[in-house]
């Protein structure tokens, strides 16, 4: 296949069609995050112009989870690392395709352990992200610590867009579990909540941004008119699906010493707790005391206002909490996230099950729900 042949059923969707949002969105990932790293800037630009394409949405520095046992929640930063740099607990891929779970990564040098500690990254991508295809592109230095010759260097970018086109015909014809079949394009004019329900499923690899509430119950409600009478916030909802509800949550905040701040105005805590190949959320609301002595403060106009303390025993929780209509049920989970061009919203984080276990964190003590999927199937309405 010639590099710069069209990929079957995508003739004339060049960027002459894109929106301005496609078009900052562009801006965003090519320019600003590829700033100061000169070899990956060239090697990404020169892919991108040969690619270029509407449907078609690059991301730069990709943050994957090296610890996720579970494929796809791996690629949703929601432990807050303070530092963005590569490191034995996260990888950032220099260019990755979504739609494609295709990758492509700059190789300035390589010697021997690089390669041995690439491949050690490599597999916990791997594990991450469903059927994942990595391309590496060598600008500098061969496995010799020789000069790699320019034409070497321009002939694996054009075969790395040669085998990007191929993997694109095999999304596009559903060659994989997760694609969708006829290749859903990339197009800001279309709501994330209008290609998931599209799709027919969610993913926590897909990507998709729910800019608000009302567009997470898009999904679930047969009723557009009802729908669009129901924007307001709130953490928890009946999706009408039996045995689930669905739950907006937002994380909390979390410093280098390991303390917690809400980041809600009822103060409560959702942490994400990954041990081994598990996955939790951990929640915790104030104790009734705090927010006894908070509501005082309000009244009497005092700032600013007492911090929030949180249960550190189970003598900090009420002796009997009353059964509600989401006890025992599973929670299609979505968090309070931004993705790679900082667009703030919601993403599918995946099913968690229901209230399992207390468990003592940094001091405080968390009731905790485990994460058994990462995908679901959207009801046919």
């Amino acid at each position: 296949m010639d590099s710069n042949q069209p990929v079957a059923g995508t003739e004339n969707r060049n960027l002459s069609g894109a929106t301005r949002e496609n078009f900052e969105y562009l801006v965003a990932t090519l320019a600003r995050r590829t700033a100061g790293k000169k070899y990956e800037s060239f090697v990404i630009n020169y892919l991108w112009s040969k690619l270029a394409h509407v449907a078609l949405r690059p991301v730069t520095q990709q943050y994957v989870n090296r610890r996720s046992s579970y494929q796809g929640a791996g690629v949703l930063d929601f432990y807050g690392e303070s530092s963005r740099a590569e490191s034995v607990n996260h990888a950032l891929i220099d260019l990755y395709f979504p739609q494609l779970h295709l990758g492509v990564e700059c190789d300035e040098a390589q010697h021997h352990t690089a390669v041995v500690l690439d491949a050690s990254r490599t597999a916990d991508i791997q594990r991450a992200i469903p059927d994942y295809l990595e391309i590496r592109i060598r600008v500098e230095k061969d496995e010799k610590g020789e000069a790699v010759a320019p034409s070497e260097v321009m002939q694996q970018l054009d075969d790395a867009v040669i085998t990007i086109r191929q993997r694109w015909d095999e999304v596009a014809n559903g060659g994989f579990r997760w694609a969708r079949q006829g290749f859903l394009a990339w197009e800001s004019e279309t709501p994330d909540w209008a290609l998931a329900k599209r799709a027919g499923a969610l993913h926590s690899a897909d990507g998709y941004v729910f800019r608000h509430n009302g567009e997470i119950r898009e999904l679930f409600s047969p009723d557009s008119d009802v729908r669009r009478k129901r924007n307001s916030y709130v953490a928890s909802f009946d999706p009408s699906i039996p045995g689930f509800l669905v739950w907006c949550a937002t994380l909390a905040n979390q410093s280098s010493s390991g303390t917690y701040r809400s980041t809600n105005t009822s103060g409560i805590l959702n942490v994400i707790v990954a041990e081994g190949n598990d996955v939790f959320i951990g929640e915790a609301a104030p104790t009734a005391a705090s927010r006894e002595a908070r509501k005082q403060a309000e009244e009497a106009g005092v700032k600013p206002l007492p911090e929030w303390t949180y249960p550190q025993s189970m003598g900090d929780y009420p002796e009997f909490e009353p059964v509600s209509r989401w006890t025992g049920v599973k929670r299609l989970t979505f968090v309070r996230t931004k993705d790679s061009v900082g667009r703030s919203g919601y993403q599918f984080l995946g099913v968690f099950g229901p209230f399992m276990e207390f468990r003592e964190i940094n001091g405080i003590l968390f009731k905790l729900c485990k994460l058994e999927h990462d995908q679901f199937e959207l009801p046919r309405r």
